[in-house]
């Protein structure tokens, strides 16, 4: 098995443990922080999106290219169109994009 297909295998079963560990969450449970300076899961799961999506292609190859790329992404800081989002689209979200990300590995040698 290549490098590649590893990493990819690996990547899918990380979000299936993403996936394992909101179940059964609700949105006003994800929605609330566990302590005073904790990230609730909403915030966790939207900074694994980053602004629009997950990593995109574009910005995963940049790792590639660059030696440390600024992908603009400021943990934390949770705005309030993302705060609307139900969480299962975030969930859907994260799949979607790191199973492209996880093809782009699988094409690695």
């Amino acid at each position: 098995m290549s490098m590649g297909n590893a990493l990819s295998e690996q990547m899918a079963q990380k979000v299936g443990e993403i996936k394992e560990t909101v179940a059964g969450i609700s949105d006003e449970q994800a929605s609330k922080p566990k302590g005073e300076e904790e990230w609730c899961a909403k915030e966790v799961l939207s900074h694994l999106c980053g602004d629009t999506d997950a990593l995109s292609l574009y910005e995963f190859k940049r790792f590639l290219e660059e030696e440390n790329p600024d992908l603009g992404i400021v943990p934390g800081r949770l705005g309030d169109s993302r705060k609307a989002v139900p969480l299962s689209e975030l969930v859907s979200r994260i799949e979607s994009d790191y199973a492209e990300i996880g093809r782009f590995l699988a094409e690695m040698k």
